[in-house]
Parts: structure tokens; C-alpha cells; sequence
């Protein structure tokens, strides 16, 4: 009867086995693309199955078969069962320590069954397993689940719990020695045992079919819930970005559109008809209403879907900006059009934005216009350049031609610029640092002009150098008045050595001139004796025109300026200029033309200007001579500001000058003729130029044109009313003071005094001076006046003299004297306490002149 009853609970269990493990079946095929680990419980099932079904077998099967595979089996599904839970909730577990237990436990087992048979020993072993692996299988689905799952997991983790349960007990029953030796006659309290995890088996299929089921629906709740959230995000975002989603149906020409696309449109679900003509005709703007159904048919016809921008009027009046694209074109079974999904966005900040930068683009368009710049581009990569119209125009590139090439670029670049040019571009691109040069460019027409870059490297997302871009400009004219600034510099250093020169050069000449009018005077009733000494003086005045015009470089010389009548000095100097040659002049304007300046350097200036004019046209025609005044408006004249000027325009009909020495022309020293010292034109400009004003040069194959701009002055020349000293009868006049250390002037200075009817005193520095005119006071014998010479050499000198000669006697009366006839002190003698001026050299005449102007005693 036992027998018969453990039989058939064994066939019983590999009955329910197989009935479990077709359940197992169906949850795997049903889930096997969601969770992972179903595939491993049904292999489990599976083979404990067999195991069972082998067990049957014992008698009609060897034992090696009955017992040990069919142990074994059951074995290994357990172990898989333990991975497909854990696999199940997706929980690491080792796999090297249950393999190592398996092949430990399996060959405990393959020992007592073929090496020392004993049914207790394989009994404890296979229940020892049971037991252990049943409990790692229980942590693992209790443990493994989340910790908002663990409630479905705990009812197949009590079930796993008492197999483990039964395998502890069978085991001590083998331990405590069970009398049966064999296993189908093992007795009822085993036959119960078997029969308990008979259902067992059951209750965990049961449990773990609960575990799936439940855990479906908590996945299905949380897609939903994540469903949800997406659809509110997705929502969120749509409004954000203002994006709407729409559908066409073709066929029944039906629009259906979400919520964002009302408020796109500007519509109310009431007053959406759904007819998409009907909404063209009623929000489309009139201007884009062809474009939105050229793309409509274009899709209904061709099912071509097309991205559109256009525009949407608004109920308030306003207008929008709209993106449309198609994203998906749903077919019919015949493969026509059917249904068209797509999207439409609020772009309308986009839009404004785009406007705002073509308006900040159109600025900055017009203030580079405006400053006279370019914009270019050099494509590293491709060795491209891309130039705008103004670029090619500054660099004399014909724009249709250009193709960017390198070699066209570097063509119009003057040759001895090339190189450096190169450089400059390699250096920028190496060192990521600003792209600055300045270089020369030779145009078609043979001119060369100067520019000037500004560019900056631009790289790409990888960091590598693909662009330099940036501005160009034309900086000839500034590159022509550093010349010129160059070459005032260069005046400059050479005013010390000119005005030293001329200083010295002028006190030789101060006592040969005066000796020479003074002996002209005493020989007058002889016949050859006053024309020598009168060849005599013009060779005189001829070396201190020189030394005026070495003096015109001298750093620091100001001009000694009273109003002129620009007119009739220059009349008269042209005139003077002219006499003797085979030119003559043609004079027009000048009338009501003032200025304040230097009747000498202006006279010598309008010299220099007509002896230019009539060796440009080999001595012989018609010089054309122009004074005006005029308005000129800023920058009309390189180097002059807008103002009134007096323009002196000096025209000759000469061959013209050469480009290549027209920037050479003003530099002084240079010239293109045998004869001649170069100083003309440099002395012409220097002149202008320290009168705040400019000269200016045109040149052609018909002539020069020389225009010199001086500061035009309301005031009018003052007339003299007063008489020059009474010539000497051998009364005395009065009495001078003279302080000077050079012997050769005073002596000639005394002379002529002393000829004029005045008593003199020599002095050869200023504490003489002073002491001699405080000994004359006190002697009741008081100077009537003073000639002081602004440089003594070693001494007090002529200003520091007259300021202490003022706190001496503030009513004191003095002429300054200069070898340096340029001197600042000697054009505002005012400002110094003098009363009166008298350049070195001077003759009788000048001197007359000098003490006719002293102020009344």
C-alpha cells in the first residue's frame, strides 16, 4: 500500500510539475519581451519535471538514470530558478559561487549514488541543496523587488520559504536514521513530505503567476502615470516654444488641430470650422495666401509635403509669423495622399529679431560706408579670399574678375610689401593674435596707394583656423601727412644748425652793411665810388635773404605777424621777383585781403613762389597771379582746419612736374636744376605753414598751380604818423644805450648813431648795461633809449636785461636786436617790455625805421 502511495504522489508531482511549468510557459510567451528571467523559470520547471518523471522510471530505467540524472536535473533547475528571479527584478547576482555549489553538491551526490551507494547520505545531500537554494531564491525575489513591489513579492517568497522548509526536515529525518532504505518504500511520514512539496509546487507557480500579473499592472500604472507627465511636458513645451500640431485629412479635406494651435491662429474652437480653405481665407495673410496653396496642392497632388513661413492676421488687427512643416504623409491603399501630419510654430520673435539684425547689419553697412572701409574674408582652408565691392575698389581689383585666388590678391600688392604681408597673415594665424598691417597697393593705373587691416581668426567647433575676417581702409592721405610731418621733422633738426649758421652769419653782415651805407653817405660826391658801394650792399641783402631762409628752419622761430594788405605785398614782391627776367605777371583780386603775418617772410615767400613759376617755364611767359579770401570747409586742405584763409595762387604754363618727384618737392635741399640751393619751396612752406596756414600743389602737362593759405585777419594795416629823426647837423639828438658783444656790430652800430645826431654807450652784457644806465640816471644825463642784442654770449642776456632795466626805470625805452631774426621773443617784443624790434643785418634805413616806431618819450 505504500508503495503504491508513494508512486503515485511522485507521478502526482511530475503530473503537477508538468501542469506548472506550462503555466510558466504561457507567462513567458506573453512577457518575454518585457521582463527578462521568465525563460530561465521555465527551464526550471521544466526540468524539474523531468527529474520527476525520471524518478517514475526507477526499475524499468538504471539507476544511474532514475537516481542520479534525475537528482542532478532537479538540481539544476533550481539553480536556474534562482537566476531567472533575480534576473527578473533585474538584480545583479554572482554566478561563479551557485555553479561552484551545484558541481560541489552534484558530485557529493554522484558518490553515494554509484561509488559508496547509501540512500540517507544522497538523501541529506540532495535536501541539504533544496534547502539552500530555495532560500537564496526566497532573498532573491523578497529582496531583489523595489521597495514599492516587495508586498506582491512576499507570497511566493513564503512559499520558496517553506521548500526550504521541507528540505530541512527531510534532511534531519535522513540524519536521525529513517528505517527505509528505499524510497518508494520510505514510509508515510515521507509520502507526506513529498506530497507537501507536491503542493508547494503549486502554490508557487500560483504565486509567482500573482508576482508577473501584479507586477504588470503596477508597470502598466506607472507608464501611464509617466505617459501623463510626458503629454504634460510635451504640453509645457509646446506652449513654451509656441508650437502646435496638426492634421489634414486629404480626402475629407478635414483640419484637426491641437490646443496651441489656436492660440497660433488667433482662433476659438467655436469659430474653427475645420474646412482648411475657409481657414486660409479668413486668417492667411493676403500676400502669403498663394504660397500657403501652391504648398497645400503640392502635397494633395504630388504628396510632396513642403515647409512653408507666413504669415497670420490676427482678430486684433496685429500679424504673426508662422513655420509650417509636414512631418508624416499617410497613404490609402492605392498609395494616394490620404492623411497629412505636421507641426506650425509661432515665429514671430524669430522674425523681429532677424529685422533688428538686418537694421544693426544695414548701421554697420552704412558706418563702414561711411568711414571709407571694406569688409573681407579668407577662407584658410579653402585659401579663398571673398572681398566686398568697397575692398576690391580700394585695392584696384576688378570685382568680376576676382576669383579669391591668392596670387590675384598678392598681384595688386606692391612687390616690396608682399613678403611682410605674407608674414603678418601666417603670424596672426599662429599665434591667434590681432591681424594688423599696413601695406602699399599698386593700382591698373600705375598710383600707389596705402592700406590699412583689421582682421581676427575665427576657428571651428574641432579649434582648427578656418577664417580671418575683417576690415580694410585707405590711409593715404594720412601715410602723406606723416610724410610731411617727417619731413618737418627733418626741417627741424636742421633749424639748429641753420639758425646758429645764420646768427653768426648775420652780425658779420650787420657790420659790413652798415659800414657800407655809412661810406655810401660820405662818398656821395664822388661818381664810381657810390655805385660799387652800392653792388656792395645788394650782395649784402642778397647773403641775409639767405640767411632769412636758413633762419625759416630754426626751431622755435615765430613769425613777427602785423596786419598786411596781402594784395599789394604780393603785387609789389612778384614785381620785384620779376624785374629783369623774360616772364611777366598777371595780377587779379587782392583787394580787401588782410592778414596777420610777417611782412618779410610773406614777401619772401611770393618771391620764392614767382622764381619757381618762371624757371618752370624756362624764364620766359606769363604768370598768373591770384589773392582771395574763401571759406574752407574741414579737410578740404590736408593739414588745415575749417576757417577764413587768405589764398595767394601762383599759376605758370611749365611742362608740370613729375609724378615721382612730386612728393620730394617741399623737402628742402632738393632740387631738379643745375642751379639753385633747394630752399624755395621748403622755405615757402615752412613759412605758410608756421602761420597756421598751408601750401597746396596742383600739377599737369599744362602747368603747376601753387596755392599758399594764410589766416585771413579783419585788421588793417596801422600808418605811421611819425617822423624820422631829423638828419645829423651836429646838434645832439639823445643819447643810446648799446649792448651788444659783438665788436663788429656795436662799432657799426655807433657809427651810424653817431651819424643820425645821438650820443652812445657801449655795453657787452647786461649788468654793464644795467650798471651804465643807473650811472647815467644818477648823472642827470638819462638814455633816451636802448638797442639790446638778445644773445650775449657767457652773459645777461637781452631779455633778463630789459626785465631788471624795467624795475630800474619803468619808463625806460628799448629796441631788441637779433642774429636771430626768427626768435619768438623778437615777433612778441611787446611781451618782453621792449618798444621796438631790429633784425640782423640792418642798414641805416632799418635803424631810422626802428627808432622812428619808440613810443614818445
Amino acid at each position: 500500500m505504500n508503495f503504491i502511495d508513494m508512486r503515485t504522489v511522485v507521478l502526482s508531482l511530475a503530473a503537477t510539475g508538468f501542469i506548472c511549468a506550462l503555466v510558466i510557459g504561457l507567462l513567458y510567451w506573453h512577457n518575454r519581451r518585457r521582463y527578462a528571467g521568465l525563460g530561465l523559470w521555465l527551464a526550471a520547471f521544466s526540468l524539474q519535471s523531468a527529474g520527476m518523471a525520471l524518478i517514475l522510471g526507477r526499475g524499468s530505467l538504471p539507476d544511474a538514470v532514475s537516481i542520479g540524472v534525475a537528482n542532478i536535473t532537479g538540481m539544476a533547475g533550481l539553480m536556474l530558478l534562482y537566476f531567472g528571479l533575480n534576473k527578473f527584478w533585474d538584480r545583479a547576482c554572482g554566478k561563479v559561487l551557485p555553479a561552484a555549489l551545484f558541481l560541489i553538491f552534484s558530485a557529493v551526490h554522484f558518490y553515494f549514488t554509484f561509488v559508496d551507494p547509501s540512500l540517507p547520505p544522497r538523501i541529506v545531500n540532495l535536501n541539504a541543496f533544496i534547502m539552500l537554494f530555495y532560500a537564496l531564491c526566497a532573498r532573491a525575489v523578497y529582496y531583489g523587488a523595489p521597495a514599492g513591489l516587495r508586498s506582491m513579492a512576499r507570497f511566493p517568497a513564503v512559499v520558496l520559504g517553506l521548500f526550504s522548509l521541507v528540505g530541512l526536515i527531510r534532511a534531519a529525518l535522513a540524519v536521525l536514521g529513517h528505517p527505509a532504505a528505499d524510497f518508494f518504500r520510505s514510509g508515510a511520514v515521507d509520502t507526506s513530505l513529498v506530497f507537501a512539496f507536491q503542493l508547494l509546487v503549486v502554490a508557487l507557480t500560483f504565486g509567482l503567476f500573482l508576482m508577473v500579473n501584479r507586477r504588470i499592472l503596477a508597470d502598466a500604472r506607472t507608464d501611464f502615470e509617466g505617459r501623463v507627465e510626458a503629454e504634460r511636458a510635451l504640453h509645457g513645451a509646446l506652449k513654451v516654444a509656441r508650437l502646435g500640431t496638426w492634421s489634414w485629412d486629404i480626402k475629407a479635406d478635414r483640419l484637426s488641430w491641437s490646443d496651441q494651435m489656436y492660440n497660433i491662429f488667433g482662433m476659438n474652437r467655436d469659430s474653427f470650422s475645420g474646412n482648411l480653405a475657409d481657414v486660409v481665407a479668413r486668417v492667411i495673410h493676403p500676400d502669403d495666401k498663394v504660397l500657403v496653396a501652391a504648398a497645400n496642392l503640392a502635397v494633395a497632388e504630388n504628396g510632396l509635403p513642403k515647409a512653408t513661413e507666413y504669415r497670420v492676421l490676427l482678430p486684433d488687427g496685429g500679424v504673426r509669423w508662422v513655420y509650417g512643416e509636414a512631418s508624416e504623409l499617410l497613404t490609402d491603399r492605392e498609395g494616394r495622399p490620404s492623411v497629412l501630419k505636421g507641426y506650425a510654430q509661432d515665429i514671430t520673435v524669430r522674425k523681429e529679431a532677424e529685422e533688428r539684425q538686418r537694421e544693426s547689419a544695414g548701421r554697420l553697412e552704412l558706418a563702414v560706408s561711411s568711414a571709407g572701409m571694406g569688409l573681407w574674408q579668407w577662407d584658410i582652408k579653402a585659401d579663398r579670399r571673398h572681398f566686398d565691392e568697397r575692398v576690391c575698389g580700394l585695392l584696384g581689383i576688378d570685382r568680376k574678375k576676382f576669383t579669391g585666388r591668392a596670387e590675384e590678391f598678392y598681384a595688386a600688392v606692391h612687390p616690396e610689401d608682399a613678403a611682410a604681408l605674407k608674414a603678418a597673415m601666417r603670424h596672426a594665424v599662429e599665434t591667434d593674435t590681432l591681424y594688423h598691417p599696413e601695406y602699399r597697393v599698386v593700382w591698373p593705373d600705375g598710383s600707389v596707394h596705402y592700406i590699412s587691416s583689421r582682421g581676427r581668426l575665427r576657428r571651428d567647433e574641432k579649434g582648427v583656423p578656418w577664417l580671418l575676417d575683417g576690415l580694410l581702409w585707405d590711409i593715404t592721405e594720412k601715410k602723406t601727412a606723416e610724410a610731411a610731418m617727417q619731413s618737418a621733422q627733418r626741417l627741424e633738426s636742421l633749424g639748429s644748425l641753420a639758425g646758429g649758421i645764420a646768427h653768426d652769419f648775420n652780425n658779420l653782415l650787420t657790420g659790413i652793411s652798415a659800414n657800407l651805407s655809412l661810406l655810401r653817405d660820405k662818398l656821395r660826391t664822388e661818381v664810381e665810388l657810390p655805385e660799387l658801394v652800392s653792388e656792395a650792399e645788394v650782395a649784402c641783402r642778397a647773403a641775409r635773404n639767405l640767411a632769412r631762409q636758413l633762419l625759416t628752419f630754426s626751431s622755435g622761430g615765430e613769425p613777427q605777424r602785423k596786419p598786411l594788405d596781402l594784395g599789394n605785398l604780393v603785387r609789389e614782391s612778384m614785381e620785384f621777383s620779376l624785374r629783369g627776367s623774360g616772364a611777366r605777371a598777371e595780377f587779379s583780386g587782392g583787394e580787401g585781403v588782410f592778414s596777420l603775418a610777417d611782412r618779410d617772410q610773406v614777401f619772401q615767400a611770393a618771391q620764392n613762389l614767382a622764381m619757381n613759376a618762371v624757371q618752370a617755364m624756362g624764364g620766359t611767359g606769363v604768370v598768373k597771379v591770384d589773392t582771395s579770401a574763401l571759406d574752407l570747409p574741414n579737410a578740404a586742405v590736408p593739414g588745415l582746419a575749417a576757417g577764413r584763409y587768405a589764398a595767394v595762387t601762383v599759376r605758370d604754363s611749365g611742362p608740370g612736374i613729375p609724378p615721382q618727384i612730386l612728393d620730394r618737392i617741399f623737402e628742402p635741399y632738393f632740387s631738379t636744376k643745375g642751379t639753385g640751393r633747394g630752399l624755395g619751396l621748403a622755405v615757402c612752406r615752412s613759412i605758410a605753414v608756421r602761420h597756421g596756414g598751408q601750401i597746396a600743389v596742383a600739377t599737369g602737362s599744362g602747368g603747376s598751380v601753387f596755392t599758399m593759405y594764410l589766416p585771413l585777419t579783419e585788421e588793417r594795416p596801422e600808418v605811421s604818423n611819425r617822423l624820422a629823426p631829423p638828419a645829423a647837423n651836429g646838434a645832439v639828438r639823445g643819447r643810446v644805450l648799446v649792448m651788444d658783444d659783438e665788436e663788429i656790430v656795436y662799432k657799426a652800430l655807433a657809427r651810424m648813431l653817431k651819424e643820425l645826431g645821438y650820443e652812445t654807450e657801449i655795453t657787452t652784457d647786461g649788468d654793464m648795461a644795467l650798471a651804465a644806465w643807473k650811472a647815467a640816471r644818477e648823472a642827470g644825463k638819462p638814455f633816451d633809449a636802448a638797442i639790446m642784442d638778445l644773445t650775449i654770449s657767457g652773459g645777461m642776456g637781452g631779455v633778463e636785461a630789459m626785465r631788471r632795466l624795467r624795475e630800474l626805470d619803468p619808463s625806460a625805452r628799448a629796441i631788441v636786436s637779433s642774429g636771430y631774426s626768427e626768435d619768438p621773443v623778437l615777433a612778441s617784443y611787446r611781451d618782453y617790455g621792449f618798444c621796438g624790434v631790429l633784425p640782423k643785418p640792418f642798414r641805416v634805413d632799418d635803424l631810422i625805421m626802428a627808432l622812428e616806431e619808440l613810443p614818445a618819450a
